[in-house]
């Protein structure tokens, strides 16, 4: 017995060691990596390299946010890049005489619409201020990833690659079937015709009107990006409608033949038509450089030297009143406190990016950003939603601005209990027993069905939110009561027909919402972006993820592969109890 102890104390022992050795390696490379400067060498490709990789707003802090296996913890990030750093970095190359053009592999980049667009425009002014190309290059391009890279001056593809051209698809997950079975009775209240986020538990399909609302935001996205390809490729609107909607571009032949590609070859073979383009001889090298290395170089752009700053906060995630939310209420309260009381910060744009959440947690950001726009200006940027909640704490800014893809709208209120009763006497033999000093002490009781009186009483304090959230929009889109309700219900909005509702004010995305802002504060053309809250370094998300729930979390997203976002919505919709003000799902567009 005594060997077998020693035996696993020495294994626990070298695990340890082996662990820590790792993390001091990391901070040993990390110190010398990051002071070794990068030089530009003459006719460079900047590459941006996003295939297989999460488009997000903003990069880790730090050079480490790719995946790195450590014995007993597994991988603790994934491939991601931030929408700030290639925004530099393109820049950077438009403006240096040693980049010649772009290299982009970006045919299954993953992201959404909005953050796609804002990408695609970055771009779009690279080739029209800098006069420089952009080549894409990729094996596979899904829908998406077609979208972006259809910028390009060329787009090729591989040999035995493909191509997802077929269109957008958003669906849906319901749980009255397995409800049903288990004798788990969701207890459902909500105010608006198409607040559908109670189907998810009372049916077993969409609604009718739920289809109709899905169907018109699907449309205006889908009609956006098949028009923004349709003008890069110099091609007809109608003609490309045609090839996506009949899925005519399933063979690689078909996407040169149909002019959605400009060649099929293999990689070797496009980085010759690239060296033959800048005049690099066949046996040479090209001078390749990364989005990190391009940005630690000289050639990158400066910021500016005045001390006035714009604040960008970031908004992203659920909206919630635990820790454990993407944004939790009071975190969120005191990064704009900060902002507020920084008297360098002379405009503050809120970036959101947000499905919505809790009643309460949403109305707390709401009144602290009121207070922030009563001394400094507000815009806000939305990204790729900003629904419900999402929307209701964009309403106290002075100019609300949307890309013409994003999700918004979605004003309405509902809320959920479950009563699990039938689960635990009649499938698991538990019984309960409540003493209680009133009638009400233990409502809401999810061990018993709710009475007439209670629900009553829950029914008027949603239907008491949803007239709070309608006098929170016709207060801070100037409108009137009735022309709220109108356009309210809880309907879903692309971000182009929110302008036409009035419910936004101007079509745009981060970049032209930052220069309202200075423009508002009449700050000088030197100022600097100062961002909200602050990203935890690499040894923070890797003592985090070294946490158990963090190691099952990418078991199951490892085993699950495609099917994780089902798993992932899944678990969403089951933690929503109370009165929240959300969409009516995670929509994921295919």
């Amino acid at each position: 017995m005594n060997f077998i102890k020693s035996v696993l104390s020495v294994l626990v022992g070298l695990v340890i060691f082996f662990t820590i050795s790792f993390l001091l390696l990391i901070g040993i490379i990390a110190i010398f990596s990051s002071s070794d400067p990068v030089t530009v060498e003459d006719n460079s490709l900047l590459v941006i390299n996003l295939d297989g990789t999460q488009l997000l707003e903003r990069s880790a802090p730090d050079d480490f946010n790719i995946p790195i296996p450590i014995p007993l913890i597994g991988s603790v990030s994934e491939r991601s890049a931030g929408l700030d750093d290639l925004r530099k970095a393109i820049r950077s190359a438009a403006e240096s005489d040693k980049i010649s053009g772009i290299y982009l592999q970006a045919g299954t980049v993953f992201g959404g619409m909005a953050l796609l667009q804002e990408l695609r425009n970055e771009l779009e002014e690279f080739k029209e201020n800098s006069g420089k190309f952009i080549v894409s290059y990729s094996p596979i391009y899904s829908e998406g990833g077609y979208y972006l890279s259809s910028v390009a001056d060329e787009v090729y593809i591989h040999p035995v690659g493909g191509m997802d051209f077929s269109g957008m698809a958003s669906q849906g997950i319901y749980l009255k079937g397995l409800f049903d079975k288990l004798e788990i009775e969701p207890e459902v209240f909500v105010v608006g015709e198409y607040k559908s986020a109670v189907e998810t538990f009372t049916r077993t399909s969409r609604s009718a009107e739920d289809r109709e609302q899905t169907l018109d935001f699907l449309g205006d996205l889908h009609r956006f990006s098949i028009q923004a390809v349709a003008e890069s490729r110099g091609m007809e609107f109608e003609r490309v409608m045609e090839i996506n909607n009949q899925l005519l571009a399933m063979r690689v032949e078909d996407t040169v033949d149909l002019g959605l590609m400009d060649g099929i070859y293999y990689g070797d073979e496009v980085r010759s038509i690239i060296k033959e383009r800048i005049g690099v001889d066949e046996e040479d090298d090209l001078e390749l450089i990364s989005v990190s290395n391009l940005n630690k170089s000289g050639e990158a752009i400066s910021e500016g030297r005045s001390r006035d700053r714009v604040a960008v906060i970031y908004a992203s995630g659920e909206i919630g009143s635990s820790a454990s939310s993407g944004i939790y209420d009071r975190r969120l309260v005191r990064e704009i406190r900060r902002a507020r009381d920084n008297d360098n910060v002379k405009a503050v744009v809120l970036r959101v990016d947000s499905p919505g959440g809790g009643v309460l947690a949403s109305d707390q950001i709401r009144r602290e950003l009121e207070l922030l726009q009563e001394e400094k200006p507000l815009i806000a940027s939305m990204g790729n939603v900003a629904a419900s909640g999402g929307y209701w704490i964009s309403l106290p800014a002075d100019t609300i601005m949307a890309q013409s893809n994003t999700i918004t709208g979605s004003i309405g209120i509902f809320g959920l209990f479950f009563n699990v009763e039938g689960l635990l006497t009649n499938q698991l033999g538990i019984e309960t027993d409540v003493v209680s000093t009133g009638e009400f002490s233990d409502f809401p009781n999810p061990t018993r069905r709710m009475t007439d009186i209670e629900r009553r009483m829950f029914q008027d304090v949603i239907e008491e939110g949803y007239d709070l959230f309608i006098s929170r929009v016709a207060e801070g889109r100037n409108m009137s009561e009735e022309e709220v309700r109108l356009v309210a219900e809880g309907r879903v909005y692309s971000g182009d027909r929110a302008l036409e509702l009035g419910l936004v004010d101007v079509i745009g995305g981060l970049d032209e919402a930052v220069l309202m802002a200075a423009q508002l504060a009449e700050i000088e053309d030197d100022f600097r972006i100062i961002a909200y809250p602050e990203q935890r370094s690499f040894f923070e998300n890797l003592l985090e993820s070294m946490g158990s729930g963090a190691r099952a979390q990418r078991q199951i997203k490892a085993e699950l592969g495609p099917f994780y976002p089902v798993y992932e919505q899944l678990q969403q919709v089951l933690r929503m109890e109370g009165a929240m003000a959300r969409m009516p799902y995670d929509i994921i567009i295919e």
